[in-house]
């Protein structure tokens, strides 16, 4: 946050620099562009004051809250708490997704087209909310755990091209919203209720913050950042997921009076033993929060995105270094194939702006409004981000054709270009030492996809400038007391983020993209081409398409258009039941979430000999009921069990979705093992066996040359300590095979 502050500190001392020439159009009436200064991201809709909203609410009491997982000893926090809001803006259709940090963190610094970092220090590298929103509305990612297991280095080593990645997606994020979180704004208040709304439509909102440990209080499972107590520990930046709120969430419960009541609540990625079984609240007041974000998205489909923005928005400008009340953006594409243009991407940085669209086809090199013009699209955007806008009617495009999307954005006086944009700043000292500092989005990488003629700026609608036609910008000033010190600093602007959604001519469009509907859907189908369709289901006879398609148990449907038989669309469904996505046991102070076995719906959980209570939590979207007991979403509730070996059984429900049974094994450890919860069975494998000795031996070994390995988290520690001398060593190897040998005979 320093440096992008500083960034837009120089910035707003260039306002006298000479740009390249303009377009063939015309002379150029708006040639150089202006920063936002700081305040002007304080504006916040004025909807976000329209609802009453309750003075506390809880996602997870909603099942909207996906299981919390551990990020271990990798610097992923921020990719944790995108992933994080991703799944729950998706979990009510799909209960049990599970998405890819790993592949999220990797594709960031991927070597074939992410940011820089060293090969063995990627996964340490901290990311940015600018940077994850270029990532995600790129259609990088996200894609399932299954198909990017979190620590697959083999997954780390690929050098898969952003092509590849994309292709790969199990979802499309269409929307990535942004929330101002300024402490000093007068309209503080307004900010916090946006936040607020967001989470209660089902949106986990992501952010960072400054975590030092001095600054947690263990006792409440809340936190204040104050500077006087952080200075003393630990101190790291790091990022969560807000999922609720209390506006009576008392301030003398966090280890320095905030200087008022309130807190957010936030699921973290330290495993289920940190916090509030994985959960804090945080002060409303902590100055350190900020780049909070949510997510939409959809199932990936075969629509294919145009852009020139790959790094995504870094600044907010305007042709007047005061603001306008317009400006007109607009990038230029070549079609691949023949294809329809079908919605438009942009990055909104004024709330309210009003956002009227046309497509160009036919255009000229260079000049965006030549050509045919399409109906105008006209919307208000009343949150700020990238935000996916169906155009009225669909543009037909010829493979090769050259088409542009145009923007018009008015509204309240502000800075409403997005665009990329990169600094390169040289600090020369008396005695000649020069240190280089480059923004995160270098100049470098900005020059990797920059080219003339893509992407284009107006302040009236009418003249346009090429952003390739800007000149570099560079201020010269000098510091320090005799003013010995020399700073040069060096601006270059990349390309606007606007983006083109296109769907391939002969595409069939499938009113339901979810793989899993409720019984009793129906699934509606249509092309861009009003061509009759023919359709399969299961691959039997092909017949026309009359009446929506009534969905029942799993079935495969295939479509194509009246003579566009080469171009088969195709969409798989299975049934939508009620369902439990994880399992949470606490007892005695601990607590981990169920293993899920190979049998359906059913999970497994140790402990240890003879009668006791166990705290259990399922998440669910639905109602989960345990003999005539309802079990409270978002809360344990104690349910005694037997020794020896138990089996729980769940009945959930869900208005308009099928029941669903799931079974709970809850299993002693033998006298013989001397164990604690799951003590001993360090892999998760449901045994304690060799496999279990022979990586507890792969710790001992790395350990001894101070490496740490990556499946070393605090819970397997716990795990593999079997001996609970709080040391894990050769003993725990010792005793665990002698358990081993005693169970042989």
């Amino acid at each position: 946050m320093k440096h992008n502050k500083q960034t837009a500190l120089l910035l707003s001392m260039l306002l006298t620099v000479s740009c390249g020439s303009g377009l063939s159009a015309g002379a150029v009436t708006g040639s150089h562009l202006y920063p936002a200064p700081e305040d002007a991201y304080r504006y916040v809709s004025d909807d976000a004051a329209e609802e009453s909203l309750p003075e506390r609410f809880d996602l997870r009491e909603k099942g909207l809250v996906s299981p919390v997982r551990e990020q271990g000893n990798y610097q992923t926090g921020w990719a944790f708490a995108a992933v994080q809001s991703v799944e729950s803006s998706l979990i009510s259709r799909n209960a049990k997704i599970d998405l890819s940090e790993w592949q999220l963190a990797c594709s960031m610094y991927s070597h074939t087209f992410g940011y820089p970092a060293d090969k063995d220090a990627f996964l340490q590298e901290e990311a940015s909310d600018k940077q994850i929103m270029g990532l995600l509305a790129g259609c990088i990612g996200p894609v399932r755990e299954e198909d990017a297991l979190y620590g697959d280095m083999d997954y780390a080593d690929k050098s898969l091209t952003m092509e590849e990645i994309q292709a790969q997606a199990a979802y499309h994020v269409t929307d990535v919203y942004t929330y101002p979180y300024l402490q000093e704004a007068e309209n503080f208040s307004a900010q916090c209720e946006a936040v607020k709304q967001a989470v209660y439509a089902g949106e986990a909102v992501s952010f960072s913050y400054v975590h030092a440990e001095n600054c947690y209080n263990e006792a409440f499972h809340s936190y204040y950042y104050d500077p006087d107590q952080a200075e003393t520990g630990a101190i790291t930046g790091h990022s969560a997921c807000i999922v609720g709120w209390d506006d009576t969430f008392p301030a003398e419960q966090f280890n320095t009076d905030p200087g008022r009541d309130g807190a957010w609540l936030v699921k973290n990625s330290w495993g289920t033993n940190w916090g509030e079984y994985g959960f804090f609240w945080i002060s409303y007041a902590d100055d350190t929060v900020n780049s909070l974000l949510s997510f939409d998205a959809v199932p990936a489909d075969d629509s294919m995105l145009y852009q020139h923005d790959d790094f995504g928005c870094f600044g907010s400008f305007s042709s007047n270094p005061s603001g306008d009340e317009a400006a007109w953006i607009a990038n230029m594409f070549t079609a691949g194939q023949d294809m329809w243009v079908t919605s438009a991407m942009l990055c909104c940085m004024e709330a309210d702006d009003v956002c009227e669209i046309t497509v160009y086809k036919g255009c000229e090199e260079g000049i965006p409004l030549s050509g045919e013009a399409s109906a105008v699209t006209s919307t208000i955007l009343s949150r700020t981000g990238y935000q996916t806008i169906p155009l009225a009617e669909p543009v037909f495009v010829k493979a090769g054709e050259r088409f542009s999307v145009t923007v018009r954005l008015s509204g309240n006086k502000g800075w409403h270009i997005p665009c990329e944009y990169a600094t390169h700043t040289e600090r020369t000292d008396p005695d000649g030492t020069i240190k280089v500092t480059d923004s995160t989005f270098s100049i470098e990488m900005l020059s990797r996809q920059f080219q003339a003629g893509e992407s284009f700026f107006s302040s009236d609608g009418i003249q346009w400038q090429d952003m390739a036609d800007l000149t570099p910008e560079v201020v010269s000033y000098t510091a320090g007391e005799d003013n010995s010190i020399r700073y040069e600093n060096t601006t270059m602007y990349g390309n606007i983020c606007l983006k083109a959604v296109t769907h391939a001519a002969g595409a069939v469009t499938f009113s339901e993209n979810s793989a899993f509907l409720p019984a009793g859907a129906e699934i509606a189908l249509s092309c861009e081409e009003d061509l009759p369709i023919y359709y399969s289901v299961n691959n039997g006879a092909y017949q026309l398409y009359e009446a929506p398609i009534p969905f029942s148990e799993e079935m495969t449907v295939y479509a194509y258009p009246e003579g566009m038989d080469n171009t088969v669309s195709i969409r798989h469904y299975q049934e939508q039941k009620a369902e439990i996505s994880g399992i949470l046991c606490a007892e005695d102070g601990f607590c981990w979430y169920a293993d899920p076995t190979s049998e359906p719906n059913t999970f497994h959980y140790y402990t240890e000999k003879g009668e006791r209570s166990i705290g259990i939590m399922p998440v669910s979207t639905g109602t989960v009921m345990y003999e005539d007991q309802v079990l409270p979403p978002g809360k344990l509730t104690d349910i005694s069990v037997p020794g020896g070996k138990t089996t729980l059984t769940f009945t959930v429900t869900e208005e308009g979705i099928g029941t669903s049974e799931y079974n709970l094994i809850i299993e002693e450890l033998n006298d013989t093992e001397q164990t604690s919860g799951l003590l001993g069975d360090v892999d998760l494998n449901g045994t304690i066996d060799t496999s279990d000795a022979s990586q507890i031996l792969q710790y001992i070994a790395q350990s001894l040359f101070g490496d740490t390995p990556d499946f070393a988290d605090s819970e397997w520690l716990a795990r593999a300590d079997y001996d609970e001398d709080q040391d894990v060593d050769t003993s725990d190897v010792s005793e665990i095979l002698e358990y081993i040998a005693s169970n042989l005979l």
